[in-house]
């Protein structure tokens, strides 16, 4: 079965733009696969065709909106997101020895927030993986730069009971601030609101998560 997803790279456009939900800043660290070398600019990481079934199930989108410390939508912010793939495997030199990577994936990518501060990718689910003897659930990787909000660096899970099972053994998840991991758990976008026709959503076979990523209140953020 050969893939299709439409492709804009035009702002968003009026009457489609995102009411900003301005959780808590979360912050985390970059670990230890933030790509190496050039990041390609791509709202797909998926290179298409892909053909069968099973690809299909693992094809989704995420966007949201990139806010300032004071719940502003930001745009012209710069959006890099980094992933293992659908076998638990990062493009990286330190990932593991030996493994094929998806010849078809891009696996790190980055693009900039239209005058909405809205952003999108269209991805593969990551799958959950060991690494140094650590059990990590589900997660995508975001880092956003500005000018004047400087950079920020966050984590994406998944919502579910299996999801809150795996998150149960990650002891990185575990080390965050229990009072502020929860805002980085996104569940699928209701198709009552992909159905708006919001191009960071669209309304296919293929599930849409939201993630609003906001800015610190911190000067310690401000590199570039």
């Amino acid at each position: 079965m050969l893939l299709k997803v439409a492709v804009t790279n035009a702002a968003f456009g009026p009457g489609v733009a995102l009411a900003a939900d301005c959780g808590p800043a979360v912050q985390t660290e970059r670990g230890p696969f933030y790509p190496k070398g050039e990041i390609p600019t791509a709202r797909e990481l998926l290179k298409f065709p892909l053909d069968g079934p099973a690809v299909q199930d693992q094809v989704i989108h995420v966007g949201g909106l990139v806010l300032s410390q004071d719940c502003e939508p930001v745009s012209g912010a710069r959006v890099v997101i980094w992933q293992a793939d659908s076998a638990g495997l990062y493009l990286h030199p330190d990932a593991i020895e030996g493994a094929q990577p998806n010849a078809r994936f891009l696996y790190y990518a980055q693009t900039m927030t239209d005058r909405f501060g809205a952003y999108r990718f269209t991805t593969l689910l990551p799958s959950p993986y060991k690494y140094a003897g650590l059990s990590r659930a589900r997660h995508l990787h975001f880092e956003v730069w500005s000018p004047l909000q400087g950079t920020s660096t966050t984590e994406m899970y998944f919502a579910g009971k299996e999801e809150d099972q795996r998150r149960s053994r990650d002891r990185v998840w575990l080390s965050r601030d229990a009072n502020l991991r929860n805002a980085l758990i996104s569940a699928p976008v209701d198709d009552a609101v992909r159905a708006t026709g919001h191009p960071a959503f669209p309304l296919d076979e293929f599930r849409a998560y939201r993630f609003d990523i906001r800015f610190p209140n911190t000067e310690s953020n401000r590199r570039p």
